[in-house]
């Protein structure tokens, strides 16, 4: 480890580009990139999941991406890239959504894997794949880090490790990925999971660049990677999400009025309201004067002597909100975490064929 650290680049990971997100990323980039000039950093390396539809790419994310790379490297700075599971049809293959932006000058794109001296810094870039050929691929990194043991080794990947958080905070459990696999690298910086989590002294996900929807952290943003391996987090300006927990049965109408005013129509988060106590109150509740504030609506009836009846007032038809009502029912259910892992993955792929 040197005496005097210097950044060697900026981190970013999950920015996960639609048709309907690319201002909003298109803003967090140049974010980025004013962070990397005031801060002298000429690299910007982003791990995976560039895109965030799987089965095809709109016309409007393909160009957002065009906007997005052409304004970081016509600022001069450099940018890498590996590919996400989003960015790929089929897991173990190496074609991928992110191929044919390589041609742009400025951008570095690793389909597999390659090993970049950064200032003499081994730094080590390892896209998604399938679990038997990231295995295989991760193998090939690993070999190239034992062969320079005496340099700093980081290495940058997008997959799930063995114990590690997700999402939701639960420990995943069945990645046939483990921590002791990484210890020839100094320093390992993950995409993949979208809240930070650290995982022994060695494995960091470093968190997507902002959040997706209400199950997510608003702890988010980049990474800045030293040269001696070490992290520092920052975090990007977006619209935040916030959950208000109201007991109806110990609230007056006036403070309901209060709440509306302070919380209606807030243009810097997304805020959405569980209202709890008995049937009688919750269903008293006057709903559509939240829904008409753009105020998401939770139910949550609780009758004397039986389980509590949580309902949802406001249902959201996108993708990411039937994905985050299916969680919240796996949940309530205590559903096996691999079986709801498993629902989700079938019904990602159900929506993207719509």
């Amino acid at each position: 480890m040197s005496e005097k650290k210097s950044p060697l680049f900026i981190l970013v990971a999950d920015p996960h580009v639609s048709d309907t997100n690319g201002q909003t990323v298109f803003d967090l980039f140049t974010q980025v990139k004013d962070a990397a000039i005031g801060k002298m950093i000429k690299r910007i390396v982003i791990a995976g999941d560039l895109f965030k539809w799987r089965k095809a790419q709109s016309l409007s994310a393909l160009m957002w991406w065009i906007k997005i790379l052409k304004m970081l490297t016509g600022a001069g700075l450099e940018v890498y890239a590996i590919d996400g599971n989003h960015d790929k049809v089929l897991a173990d293959s190496e074609d991928s959504y992110v191929a044919p932006f390589q041609f742009i000058k400025g951008f570095v794109y690793t389909s597999r894997y390659e090993m970049y001296d950064m200032n003499g810094v081994a730094v080590h870039l390892v896209s998604y794949f399938g679990k038997e050929v990231y295995a295989e691929v991760l193998s090939e990194a690993i070999a190239c880090a034992k062969k320079n043991k005496d340099f700093v080794n980081i290495l940058v990947s997008h997959n799930e490790v063995n114990g590690a958080k997700m999402n939701d905070g639960g420990i995943l459990a069945e990645s046939e990925t483990e921590y002791q696999a990484f210890k020839a690298f100094t320093t390992v910086c993950m995409g993949h999971f979208h809240n930070k989590s650290v995982l022994g002294k060695r494995v960091h996900f470093v968190g997507s660049m902002c959040p997706d929807n209400f199950g997510e952290d608003n702890d988010k943003g980049f990474t800045i990677v030293y040269d001696d391996g070490s992290l520092k987090a920052h975090n990007l300006e977006f619209k935040k999400y916030e959950t208000h927990k109201v007991s109806v049965d110990d609230v007056s109408a006036e403070d309901l009025d209060t709440f509306l005013e302070s919380y209606g129509e807030l243009s810097d988060t997304h805020v959405r309201v569980v209202f709890s106590g008995s049937k009688a109150a919750v269903e008293a509740v006057d709903t559509s004067r939240f829904l008409s504030a753009g105020i998401s609506v939770k139910l949550d009836k609780t009758v004397e002597g039986e389980d509590s009846d949580e309902t949802s007032a406001y249902i959201e038809f996108t993708d990411n909100a039937l994905v985050d009502a299916f969680g919240e029912f796996c949940d309530e259910r205590s559903i096996k975490k691999t079986d709801a892992k498993l629902g989700k993955k079938y019904l990602k792929q159900t929506l993207e064929k719509q």
